[in-house]
């Protein structure tokens, strides 16, 4: 029943908020224009979107404290990561309001992510696929964490381009999360709150971000949907594996950007374009429903996957992935 309570709290809040940042964005004007390059929507849409999840998640988080939920270890890096995901949110505002190029856009995620590693959210052990644990020394420790965090953020940011993309994601990202913590041997209660929050806000958010959107996660909100993922999964005892699963798709889509920029392209990895595997399928024919369709049910799969099965299965699986991935870039490449 307090699953229940918590669930539809996060949601019902999240899509309040939603509804009032969505007025505030159109009022002051701060919306995404249409273009004839990668923005192809029919009409401006509001940005700033990612303010409502965020501000729900600790409202929630808030709340869970003052009922004597989480400990007080947990408590204590929460407030960090509060601090962390202001910067991310701050960072993104001024971006939405007045477009700064990529080499600005950094500034704030990297000041986020050195007050996440500042407060001890940072991963201090990893799982040996091939059995055991693997415990890492304190550079070792921050330099993966920043790694981490980094890839994680910058995921959901260039994933963010189409209607309720990165959100659906990052709900069965955070479900994926709760039923770990729930179903398994690896009972957590109070980091199973914190996962059930997560997925609450993004489905309230999902009612007004679903196709067609009638507001957009914003550069903030795309960062920080990555970020906070990324956050929880180490908060919960390191389901780095998890995590990673659900995301493996558009990661292996991100690295694939990079390397075809960086090294056959010549040119920055921070240049926009319409190259990622979402916009190649929507230019393709594909409509957005199909699109999210195939990344959702990428994640879903791996996501059980990541709970359910034993490591040696979980790379074939990844190994399936990396190859329907690639031969689908191929194969549209070609057309």
């Amino acid at each position: 029943m307090l699953y229940l309570i918590i669930f539809v709290v996060s949601v019902v809040l999240s899509s309040v908020l939603t509804l009032l940042v969505k007025k505030i964005a159109l009022y002051f004007k701060i919306q995404d224009v249409p273009d004839e390059k990668r923005k192809k929507h029919k009409k401006p849409i509001a940005l700033l979107g990612g303010i409502a999840p965020f501000l729900t998640f600790f409202i929630i988080s808030l709340g869970l404290h003052f009922f004597n939920l989480l400990p007080k270890e947990l408590e204590i890096k929460l407030i960090w990561l509060s601090f962390a995901s202001f910067f991310v949110m701050i960072g993104g505002f001024l971006d939405d309001k007045y477009f700064f190029p990529p080499k600005y856009q950094i500034i704030f995620p990297i000041i986020a992510i050195a007050v996440a590693l500042w407060g001890g959210i940072k991963i201090n052990f990893v799982t040996n696929p091939f059995g055991g644990i693997i415990y890492l020394s304190g550079i070792a420790g921050f330099i993966l964490s920043f790694l981490w965090f980094f890839t994680m953020s910058y995921t959901t940011k260039i994933l963010d381009g189409l209607d309720g993309l990165v959100s659906g994601i990052i709900v069965f990202g955070g479900l994926a999360i709760f039923l770990f913590s729930t179903l398994t041997n690896f009972k957590e209660t109070e980091f199973s709150y914190l996962a059930l929050v997560l997925v609450g806000v993004f489905v309230g958010f999902l009612f007004l971000n679903f196709y067609p959107a009638r507001i957009f996660l914003g550069e903030g909100g795309s960062v920080w949907a990555g970020f906070i993922l990324g956050a929880l999964a180490i908060l919960t005892g390191a389901k780095i594996a998890i995590t990673l699963l659900v995301l493996a798709l558009p990661i292996i889509d991100l690295v694939t950007v990079i390397i075809r920029r960086a090294f056959i392209e010549k040119k920055s990895i921070f240049k926009g374009d319409r190259l990622h595997l979402h916009f190649i399928l929507i230019d393709r024919g594909w409509d957005s429903r199909q699109v999210l369709l195939l990344y959702w049910s990428v994640a879903a799969i791996m996501g059980i996957a990541s709970i359910f099965l034993p490591s040696i299965l979980k790379i074939i699986v990844l190994g399936v992935i990396l190859f329907i991935y690639f031969w689908t870039e191929l194969f549209f490449f070609k057309k």
